[in-house]
């Protein structure tokens, strides 16, 4: 997957769940600030990283990392717009759409790519660094085996693997 392809599904997916013309409206720069603004909430999620957006997507389409991307993109795209409807006055009007009339539907639809974005970040991050502590776990114990270190040891490790 490239950023380019990511970028037209957050597109995509912003002017399915708002379904009028705001989505027009959108420049690609705003695009890419949703999406960036994504990776760092990312990034500041516990455990704290520091993945890059070709980390997080690659070469992979079925990344895990996709689906989090986008919903927190359009959260991202959505309440940049309301942030400036707010800005420049709630009587703004976009072609025959009242700002007034639109933003507290926006905020509900951003809030509910909120919700959905952070548990799939919370599932995303635990489930990797979950794997990657049970492959760690797996190693250290297997040179423990290895190299004849103490069977106590070893059998404390191993009970407390399966605990935690």
């Amino acid at each position: 997957m490239t950023t380019e392809d990511l970028l037209k599904m957050v597109v995509l997916g912003a002017r399915s769940a708002v379904q009028d013309n705001f989505i027009e409206k959108v420049t690609s720069e705003d695009t890419k600030m949703a999406v960036n603004m994504t990776v760092s909430y990312i990034n500041t999620y516990k455990p704290i990283t520091n993945y890059t957006i070709y980390d997080l997507i690659g070469d992979n389409d079925a990344s895990p990392w996709v689906s989090v991307l986008v919903h927190g993109s359009i959260y991202h795209l959505i309440m940049n717009q309301v942030s400036e409807w707010m800005h420049n006055g709630m009587d703004v009007s976009i072609d025959e759409l009242s700002v007034s009339d639109k933003m507290e539907a926006y905020k509900e639809i951003a809030e509910a790519h909120k919700e959905t974005f952070e548990q799939l970040l919370q599932n995303v991050k635990s489930q990797f660094y979950i794997t990657k502590a049970r492959a760690l776990v797996k190693k250290v114990t297997s040179n423990m085996y290895s190299s004849g270190t103490s069977s106590r040891f070893c059998s404390q490790l191993k009970t407390f693997r399966y605990k935690h």
